[in-house]
């Protein structure tokens, strides 16, 4: 509703700042869900204060019109562990599988499509019909899901009742996870970059490794990566998206043989 708000004449420009959390998500599909926003607040003129822990350059520079850059480093910074797992086919029921062999752990699994994500608690309780496993979307936020959510919202803990707890892209706007009784943390299916990176600081209290199970319509770039590899690959998409807004008009391949030889 923030189109509604800038379009109100009521406001005075000079006391308007707009402070925009987030705002690598506008990269991501906010600009096709929200799109009367969006444009509302590039058309707005007021002065904007973005907050990212990812940020992207071309968003904040092109996009929103944002001039300065105030970056925040973190000393004793662990390296995120991520063992990537490519599954060559059935890879919801591979995973399913996976955690039938363990005994009783408490999963945290990040997925990408909701109708992937209640395969998946099929396929999970098919294997256990007595697993408690709590699906997270947009839909359950609003319908059957509202307690948790408020919950969630409210101290970062999700209930103790639940095995495995599956969520989609609403974790990467803002949500932060802090039970500190996670036995693993996983990534499921294709993951754009910044989702990546923006799932594996979701979860405050687990230090231990990342599993990331994909196939062939993953992400291999994430084979073998840590923090250098991934954010060095975001880099490269920024690229990419600077490189089109500058050769667009003009299309120029050799002009993008230069910037991306390989």
């Amino acid at each position: 509703g923030a189109h509604k708000i800038l379009k109100d004449e009521a406001l005075e420009h000079k006391q308007v700042i707009i402070f925009l959390d987030e705002t690598h998500y506008i990269l991501q599909n906010a600009r096709e869900n929200f799109q009367k926003s969006v444009t509302a607040i590039m058309e707005s003129k007021y002065p904007i204060i973005g907050f990212s822990a990812t940020p992207n350059t071309w968003v904040n520079n092109t996009l929103l019109g944002i001039q300065n850059n105030i970056s925040i480093d973190v000393e004793e910074l662990p390296d995120k562990i991520i063992n990537p797992i490519k599954v060559e086919a059935g890879l919801q029921r591979y995973v399913a599988e996976e955690y039938s062999k363990t005994d009783g752990e408490k999963w945290v699994m990040f997925m990408e499509k909701k109708k992937d994500q209640y395969r998946m608690k099929e396929l999970l309780q098919e294997n256990n019909p007595n697993l408690k496993v709590n699906v997270l979307n947009a839909d359950t936020k609003y319908d059957g899901e509202e307690k948790t959510w408020k919950k969630l919202m409210k101290t970062g803990k999700l209930p103790l009742k639940y095995d495995v707890v599956i969520i989609n892209s609403v974790a990467q706007t803002g949500l932060n996870l802090k039970n500190p009784n996670i036995d693993r943390v996983l990534l499921v299916g294709h993951f754009d970059p910044y989702g990546f990176v923006q799932y594996l600081g979701r979860v405050r209290n687990y230090n231990k490794e990342y599993y990331y199970y994909f196939n062939d319509s993953g992400r291999k770039w994430v084979k073998g990566a840590n923090n250098e590899t991934i954010n060095r690959e975001i880099e490269k998409q920024e690229s990419l998206v600077d490189a089109f807004k500058y050769y667009n008009k003009d299309w120029e391949p050799e002009k993008m043989m230069e910037l991306f030889p390989e």
